[in-house]
């Protein structure tokens, strides 16, 4: 409830998005956790923070391309090593892009 009172004052409050993001996540609501990371991933700063929890979606969804995609636009923002060797793992388990 915290996180929607502050969105309604601020829709772009990132942390706002991300925090009801992860907690629809936890609740098994994909559908509705994406696109309040995509909406987050708009603000400037938290990026890469948005973009890896767009990637842990894919994940969880078994979408391995849209992981990786998310994780090589996630390093743009942030050059983190650990979100570098995570995103070569999936990219072993990702089929080849066309």
């Amino acid at each position: 409830q915290e996180y929607r009172a502050v969105l309604e004052d601020d829709a772009l409050n990132a942390e706002a998005l991300l925090g009801l993001g992860d907690v629809q996540r936890r609740r098994g609501k994909p559908e509705e956790a994406r696109p309040l990371f995509e909406r987050a991933s708009r603000v400037a700063g938290f990026e890469a923070r948005a973009l890896l929890a767009l990637a842990q979606l894919a994940v969880e969804r078994n979408d391995y391309p849209a992981a990786v995609a998310a994780l090589e636009r996630a390093l743009t923002f942030d050059a983190n090593p650990a979100v570098a060797r995570y995103l070569e793992q999936l990219r072993a388990l990702a089929p080849p892009r066309p």
